[in-house]
Parts: structure tokens; sequence; C-alpha cells
């Protein structure tokens, strides 16, 4: 076996290792900023602004799908309107509602992110906890998303 290709196994090893090890939400996850604004978007105290500032991380051209439902959201107006409009069902404020990452695999221009999700949703009088575990691709150009696809 030749030098240079033992190299590139072990290179090929440390690479996988790195991506499956379960790293802990920090500050050098990537997206961190924009998954942190988008959960200012999921709890009773929700305002415009915050809607406003998780869609400045958008392309104009966003496209968010969620397979599973068969959701297929076009443009930045739609993103608008697609996260205000589950608004009154939240409750609580920005304590109740969370997005960590649990891991995740970066490529060029996208990121396949791990996520346990957290908030309170309105049951009548009553609120229930949610807490899910899901992916989120992101898709990037340019510095802005481009695309996502929501598994849950």
């Amino acid at each position: 076996m030749s030098k240079s290709f033992k190299i590139g196994i072990l290179s090929f090893a440390i690479v996988a290792l790195a991506a499956c090890s379960g790293r802990a939400q920090n500050d050098a996850a990537p997206f961190s900023a924009y998954l942190a604004a988008l959960a200012a978007t999921s709890h009773g105290e929700t305002t415009a602004e915050d809607v406003e500032h998780v869609l400045g991380y958008y392309a104009e051209d966003v496209v968010y799908e969620h397979p599973a439902v068969g959701i297929r959201l076009e443009g930045i107006d739609a993103q608008r309107q697609g996260l205000t409009a589950f608004v009154a069902s939240y409750a609580g404020g920005a304590a109740d509602s969370t997005i960590e990452v649990i891991d995740y695999i970066e490529g060029p221009s996208v990121v396949m992110l791990r996520l346990k999700v957290q908030f309170l949703m309105r049951r009548d009088e009553t609120s229930e906890k949610i807490s899910r575990d899901q992916w989120r691709l992101i898709e990037t150009k340019d510095g802005k998303i481009t695309r996502i696809i929501d598994y849950w």
C-alpha cells in the first residue's frame, strides 16, 4: 500500500469521525445566530421585528420545503407569511423556545443540522410543551440562505 493511499485513508477517517462527533451547540456551530433568531419567532412574545430579523438571513428567492407534510414556500413574502401564520398559537416567552444544534455536517454551500427544537403551544386555556428532534438542510449562495428542507 502506497504512503499517499494510507494518508488518504487516515484523512478520510478523521473527517468522518469529526462529522459524526456529536458537537454541542456553541457559537462555532454553523448558523447559530440564524437559529437563535428563528427560535425568537416561536413564542408568545414574537414581534414583527423578530420575523424580519430571520428574513434578513434569506435570499429573495428562498425556498422552504417540508416533504412530509407537502409544504413548499417560494420567495421572501411566502416565508414571512409562513413564519407569522402560527404566532398566535405560541405561548410562553423567549426562554421557552429553543433550538439546539445536536450535530451537523457541512459541505460546500450546504449544511445538514440535527436539531432539538422546543417551544410552547397554546391549547385552549393551557399550553403544551413541544419537544422534537429534526433535521434541517440549509443551502446558501452569496452569504444568504437559498433553500431550507425540514424533516421531522
